[in-house]
């Protein structure tokens, strides 16, 4: 998912048609979950892996933060740890009531987004 973000990103702003970029989930249950945690033992078998895996997600979030188009964050459902980091790197994030959103990336021994603490307080 990393990995794809910036070349994404690329086209949408090539594009003129495009005016404001829309993320949401595929369906109710959640916006972006995070990382599939269960691949951490492979992607993040050593200090070096760690650190590439690391390098990349940030390199996402840090294109999404300074797209020059609009973006949103629909929040549907469960925003979760990288799902989180996606967000608040949205200009705008919206969600309906009672939908818990946090970063567990703690719990996963990940960085958090150099702007979560200036985005959400």
């Amino acid at each position: 998912m990393w990995e794809a973000i910036p070349t994404i990103l690329d086209a949408f702003e090539n594009d003129e048609e495009i005016k404001v970029i829309v993320l949401k989930g595929a369906g109710a249950k959640s916006f972006v979950s995070g990382a599939d945690i269960s691949e951490f033992e492979t992607v993040r078998s050593t200090k070096e892996a760690t650190n590439h895996y690391e390098d990349i997600a940030d390199g996402a979030t840090d294109r999404l933060y300074d797209c020059p188009k609009p973006t949103i964050a629909m929040i549907r459902g469960y925003c979760i740890g990288g799902g989180a980091g996606i967000a608040v790197s949205c200009d705008l994030r919206g969600r309906n009531r009672g939908i818990p959103v946090r970063n567990s990336g703690s719990q996963a021994q990940c960085r958090l987004p150099s702007r979560w603490n200036t985005q959400t307080g």
